[in-house]
């Protein structure tokens, strides 16, 4: 089953969606252990699911998002594999940590090659140590 939702992050923004899921509590958890908080789902059809997908690649491309792939491990040590859509990969590891609180393991674009992919390993490896630092020695007022 595909379903439409409307969720909050845990900054209070507001996003929307759509997934597949068996159930809608099945949905409901996939959202949920983003640490989303639902405010609408309601199952759609197919057709409305893919012209749904049509317009938000639409979108995307028009305010220059692009699709990343990753590789992260949740606050409940699971593994999660799947997409973000950011402007730049240093803006879809900071929402995975931040609005996600995951440990990304990889990250890349969907279409990148095996040449950018690894380009990309050792710019996560840079983001990574920039997190630690701020973490480490946060700016003092």
């Amino acid at each position: 089953m595909k379903f439409k939702y409307i969720a909050l992050t845990p900054q209070n923004e507001r996003v929307v969606g759509a997934l597949e899921a068996e159930s809608e509590l099945l949905a409901q958890g996939q959202l949920h252990r983003l640490h989303l908080a639902i405010v609408s789902i309601e199952p759609i059809s197919n057709e409305a699911y893919e012209a749904w997908q049509k317009n938000q690649e639409g979108e995307k491309q028009k305010k220059g998002i692009k699709t990343f792939r990753f590789v992260a491990v949740d606050a409940n040590q699971q593994t999660v594999d799947g997409t973000i859509d950011a402007v730049s990969g240093e803006n879809a590891y900071d929402r995975l940590i931040k609005d996600y609180h995951f440990e990304v393991q990889t990250l890349h674009p969907v279409l990148a090659n095996e040449a950018e992919q690894k380009q990309f390993e050792a710019q996560l490896a840079t983001w990574k140590a920039k997190v630690h630092r701020a973490v480490s020695e946060p700016d003092r007022l």
